[in-house]
């Protein structure tokens, strides 16, 4: 066996000790929900839903600001000026400022749902796991008895 072949065995081994003796406590329940609330995806689209409610919200409330262009023609007279001034209807702007808080308060009751909703799932699947090794443990010590 080549030296290299030999240096690369041994260094995977050593790697592979060293990630199974680095293995901490088993995983808590509030760790384990804690970790799927942190790191869930569905959770992470909640929260885009969220912020882009929150921007819509922001840009409704906002007013526009007025326009100042100039122009030069041949024809007399040669500059012109123009001031766009917008108006916004104050009926109109309620209502769609009301219809961006709607949106916004429907984002943030989304976002309290998928929290609740991954840490029931991950609850579920910690519960489900315990009773998987649970059942594997008595069906071991069946087999021993079994066999005895």
């Amino acid at each position: 066996m080549p030296f290299r072949s030999r240096v690369l065995a041994v260094a995977c081994l050593t790697v592979a000790v060293r990630a199974s003796a680095q293995q901490g406590p088993a995983l808590t329940r509030q760790a384990a929900i804690a970790t799927a609330i942190e790191r869930g995806g569905r959770l992470r689209l909640a929260v885009a839903d969220t912020a882009t409610a929150f921007a819509q919200w922001r840009v409704a409330k906002t007013f526009e600001n007025p326009i100042l262009s100039a122009q030069y023609t041949k024809s007399t007279p040669q500059y012109h000026f123009t001031v766009d001034v917008p108006f916004d209807y104050p009926w109109l702007r309620g209502t769609r400022v009301a219809a961006a808080e709607a949106t916004r308060a429907a984002a943030r009751y989304r976002y309290a749902f998928e929290r609740a909703a991954a840490a029931l799932d991950a609850d579920t699947t910690y519960t489900r796991a315990i009773a998987a090794q649970e059942k594997l443990r008595l069906s071991r010590r069946n087999a021993a008895d079994a066999d005895s």
